[in-house]
């Protein structure tokens, strides 16, 4: 299925295998992800903090890393700045990066905040 700018808000795709799609324009809030298959995601929603909840919590080994997960999925009203900072303060953050530094784009993101 084609999915660039589709409204899957609330939609539930646990379990969904979304490999090779294009969800950069796809309006992905509340939607469930968990267990979806996100590995061969082309281009992700960057801002949306659900899609890079599940990314973070699918990786997770540790409670620490589980928690930063989940707060990310509870605080969709912040901003990047706040996670990044957040995520250094509980360690994290290299984890964060690599977890989510599969995709260009979120790279771009990370890397854009860190410069300042």
């Amino acid at each position: 299925a084609d999915l660039r700018g589709a409204n899957l808000r609330g939609a539930d795709l646990g379990d969904a295998n979304l490999g090779a799609d294009d969800l950069r324009d796809d309006d992905l809030r509340g939607a469930n992800l968990r267990d979806a298959d996100l590995w061969d995601v082309k281009t992700p929603p960057v801002n949306d903090h659900q899609f890079a909840s599940e990314i973070l919590f699918q990786t997770a080994k540790t409670e620490t890393q589980k928690d930063f997960a989940a707060r990310i999925r509870m605080e969709p009203g912040q901003c990047w700045l706040f996670f990044i900072k957040l995520a250094k303060k509980k360690r994290v953050a290299r984890w964060a990066s690599e977890a989510l530094g599969k995709w260009a784009a979120y790279k771009e993101q990370i890397a854009k905040i860190q410069r300042g």
